[in-house]
């Protein structure tokens, strides 16, 4: 079934425009977020996937689809969305649940690269410098579509003690990671001197300061707050651990 839906371009579009008319119940011509979300539930019924059950990941795939930017979907975009989807299906990836993510829908296949070459600078406004290392500089930056803060890393590849082809696959790596307490990865940018990679803001510091900041003042950890550290630390171990 998925085989005769890309036979053509011809095919894509009818089956798209079926999906499309199906659940376009509101504004006419386009479909809402919500409208979108019952429509990829429908969708992974029907190929036998799981629901979609992750907010924030439908709303990554409705605003990378939402080329102009108005809140909607309007056909075009479902049509490029549709597509791609299907494409993730026939390679049957999406299916392969010790790669995926539960939603059934690969992470990465939310991660732009470059954005058709372009700098950060074109859609980030740099906020601070938060830090710098042997390989590179940390900065605090504010994207300029969605006002959400991110960090970005400036790793040097001069400078970095990775060859290219292990940053590439550590970079590969985090890119597959989709956990409440693993550091996501959003986005990342090459030039010929840099590797600029957009990453989750944490506001609550390196563990190991708020550590030696409680031994140094004579404050003892609780045992409540240590059960939960540990516990946060090892699910994310366990994650990992599962995807590879």
């Amino acid at each position: 079934q998925v085989q005769h839906v890309l036979a053509s371009t011809e095919n894509t579009t009818r089956a798209g425009k079926t999906w499309f008319k199906k659940f376009n119940t509101k504004q006419a011509g386009s479909l809402s977020l919500e409208e979108l979300s019952l429509l990829i539930e429908a969708l992974n019924r029907d190929v036998g996937l799981p629901p979609l059950n992750d907010p924030k990941l439908l709303e990554a795939l409705f605003n990378k689809f939402d080329t102009n930017k108005n809140g909607v979907l309007e056909f075009n975009e479902f049509l490029n969305l549709y597509g791609c989807v299907r494409v993730e299906i026939d390679k049957v990836e999406i299916i392969l649940r010790d790669r995926y993510i539960k939603a059934g829908i690969r992470r990465d296949f939310f991660i732009d690269k470059n954005r058709t070459g372009r700098r950060p600078e074109d859609f980030y406004k740099t906020l601070k410098k938060l830090g710098e290392g042997a390989f590179g500089l940390v900065y605090l930056v504010e994207e300029n579509a969605t006002k959400q803060e991110r960090v970005l890393k400036v790793v040097n590849k001069a400078k970095s003690a990775m060859p290219p082809e292990e940053l590439q696959l550590e970079i590969d790596t985090l890119k597959s990671l989709d956990h409440p307490h693993i550091i996501r990865l959003f986005e990342y940018f090459e030039d010929y001197n840099n590797i600029y990679i957009l990453m989750e803001s944490a506001k609550g510091g390196q563990l190991l300061d708020v550590i030696e900041s409680n031994y140094k003042s004579g404050y003892r950890l609780n045992e409540q707050w240590i059960a939960t550290v540990v516990s946060q630390a090892l699910q994310a171990i366990s994650y990992v651990h599962a995807l590879f």
